[in-house]
Parts: C-alpha cells; sequence; structure tokens
C-alpha cells in the first residue's frame, strides 16, 4: 500500500534528477554548442537567402526557419529557394 510518504517520495526523486540534468556540465556544454551552431546557421541561412528569398526579410524568419528545421516541426511557412540554402536546410536537419 502506498502511504502518503511514500507518494511524496516516489514524485520528489524523479523532480530533483530532472532539475539536476539542467545544472550538469554536459547538459549546459550540449546546450550551449547546440544552441549556437543553430545561430550561425541562420546567420549564414539570412545572408545566403535574404536577396532571393521573399520569405526571408528579417534575420528573425531566418532563425524561425533554422530552429523549425532542427527541431523537426519543420512548419513549411519558410522554405529555402537558393541551393546554398537547400544545402544549409539540409545540413540543419542532420544536425
Amino acid at each position: 500500500m502506498i502511504t502518503d510518504l511514500n507518494r511524496e517520495h516516489l514524485y520528489k526523486q524523479p523532480m530533483r534528477r530532472f532539475l539536476a540534468l539542467f545544472k550538469s556540465s554536459q547538459f549546459i556544454g550540449l546546450s550551449l554548442i547546440g544552441n549556437t551552431f543553430i545561430i550561425l546557421l541562420s546567420i549564414v541561412f539570412y545572408h545566403v537567402e535574404v536577396e532571393q528569398n521573399y520569405l526571408i526579410t528579417t534575420w528573425l524568419d531566418s532563425l524561425w526557419f533554422s530552429f523549425a528545421t532542427v527541431t523537426t516541426v519543420g512548419y513549411g511557412d519558410i522554405v529555402p529557394v537558393t541551393d546554398a540554402g537547400k544545402i544549409i536546410g539540409i545540413f540543419s536537419m542532420l544536425i
């Protein structure tokens, strides 16, 4: 039989482990590397697409494309039109 004390322990332990993950150096390092890579790809994507793609008007548009691509959402409202932009999109999908 699960008592209130046991139930509280069952919920607290996983939550502590989950919160400890955010404090770990591996998580912080991988997050910094991954997000830096996404931001760099969005900057390159912006400079490649801004002149030919009417959907890219600001850097935020290219950042949106990069995060939507990396997270596999693929919203579809912004798509690359240049060959270089398509290669950047493919490269983003592989990370």
